[in-house]
């Protein structure tokens, strides 16, 4: 399995063969091919749960700096119709407790200056990933993502436990 891979299974084959497939054949076979293949393909639902957890529990390779992804939902029925794939049970409040979780572990593993995590995203609304307020949650995310980063820690020592790669 591929560092940060999470999904131990092969592509279905359509999808290992069909783009060079589309390639060769003409424009509109090609789009009723499409559509053939996306009736059998169903949504896919996948736990928000256990998800965040497989990223908290992914080993951190301390030969590399790794900078962590961070996710609030995802949900991409506006783009692919029947064949999404939905996050169940993303909630402002779950994505605080995950986030607070990711940011121990990169305080942890990573140096002072290399304590990032990135989040995906600010507003891919076609994909359901966004921290922009919206009617249904107003700033709850936004609020959770200050709180997950300001939460008081006990201390802020480097990888190695050094006290010196205290930042003050």
């Amino acid at each position: 399995m591929a560092r940060g891979s999470l999904i131990e299974r092969e592509p279905p084959i359509y999808k290992r063969y069909f783009p060079k497939l589309r390639a060769a054949i003409p424009r509109p076979i090609a789009i009723r091919l499409q559509s053939f293949i996306d009736s059998m393909n169903p949504t896919t639902l996948l736990d928000y749960e256990h998800i965040w957890q497989q990223i908290i529990d992914q080993p951190v390779d301390r030969a590399i700096t790794t900078f962590e992804g961070a996710y609030v939902d995802w949900d991409n029925t506006p783009r692919y119709g029947k064949r999404a794939t939905i996050y169940q049970g993303a909630r402002p409040e779950r994505f605080q407790y995950w986030l607070e979780r990711l940011v121990d572990k990169v305080r942890a593993n990573n140096r002072p200056e290399e304590r990032i995590v990135f989040i995906n995203a600010w507003n891919e609304w076609a994909e359901g990933a966004y921290l922009e307020p919206d009617l249904h949650y107003g700033a709850a995310y936004l609020n959770a993502t200050a709180r997950a980063l300001c939460v008081p820690r006990d201390d802020d020592e480097g990888p190695d436990g050094d006290e010196n790669q205290k930042q003050h």
